[in-house]
């Protein structure tokens, strides 16, 4: 009796440890479909005092279904160079990162690129200028930038 309770905890260790390396292999396909380039670019739209930031998706195509839309606290990929490309659907807008002394327009119509080179993990400050004299709270928020496999397990899960 005691040698197959024995033999029977052996393969259940076997099966939890198959399992295991079935989920981090499958996981790990989902995150390699989704490629890092360098530069990196993520579209900025400014709509109703409010930045929207879209990921291209799996197809790594801006535009299409699987496309992935934040605000506020963006993450970006540490060591690679990040091309926003900004637009605005009603207003005008500037979009800065004042800690990097980076500024740029963006304007209905229009898309004006702003280039952020490559971080450190840490976290980025981003708001807006302001034209009207107001400071509008909804137009800030924050980069955090992570490492290029922590990014891709994170873009997995959004």
């Amino acid at each position: 009796m005691i040698s197959f309770l024995y033999k029977l905890r052996f393969n259940w260790k076997h099966v939890v440890g198959s399992c295991f390396i079935i989920v981090l292999f499958a996981c790990n396909r989902d995150i390699q479909d989704h490629k890092i380039s360098n530069p990196y670019t993520i579209e900025v739209i400014a709509k109703e005092y409010q930045w929207y930031f879209r990921y291209a998706g799996t197809d790594n195509e801006f535009n299409t279904s699987d496309d992935i839309v934040l605000k506020d606290l963006i993450y970006l990929p540490r060591e690679t160079k990040i091309n926003f490309k900004l637009t605005s659907e009603d207003n005008i807008y500037a979009f800065s990162i004042p800690q990097k002394r980076l500024m740029e327009m963006a304007i209905p119509q229009t898309q004006h690129s702003l280039e952020l080179g490559p971080q450190q993990n840490g976290e980025i400050k981003f708001e807006a200028g302001s034209f009207c004299g107001f400071d509008h709270e909804t137009l800030s928020g924050v980069f955090v930038v992570k490492s290029k496999r922590a990014f891709m397990k994170h873009f997995a899960t959004m």
